[in-house]
């Protein structure tokens, strides 16, 4: 079964801003979503604290961040599905939520 993505309000209202003007940047985006959709479990690095059942991967020579979570992720390592995510309820097992997109100078 393949994964289904969703997307948070944030990571559609973030997308539509950086790619408004930047065609070929919408589609590189798409691209690097599409690897996470077939690989998620190919993040770079699990986030902390308050936000650590989601995970962060670098996109397009390291330029931008995609932080998204993965049920499956969150299941495997906290035994239980994100309580935190307002689609829990209504996700598959093999759903996964992109919450946020940036570029890196704006993020950090």
């Amino acid at each position: 079964m393949p994964y289904i993505p969703y997307r948070s309000d944030l990571f559609v209202k973030q997308f539509k801003a950086l790619c408004k003007k930047d065609k070929p940047l919408e589609k590189l985006l798409l691209d690097a979503i599409g690897d996470i959709v077939a690989h998620p479990d190919n993040f770079d690095t699990p986030l902390k604290a308050d936000r650590n059942r989601s995970v962060k991967k670098k996109a397009i020579r390291e330029r931008y961040r995609i932080i998204y979570r993965y049920c499956e992720r969150c299941f495997a390592v906290h035994k239980n599905l994100c309580d935190g995510c307002e689609m829990a309820l209504d996700n598959p097992p093999k759903a996964i939520v992109f919450e946020e997109v940036f570029h890196r100078d704006d993020g950090y």
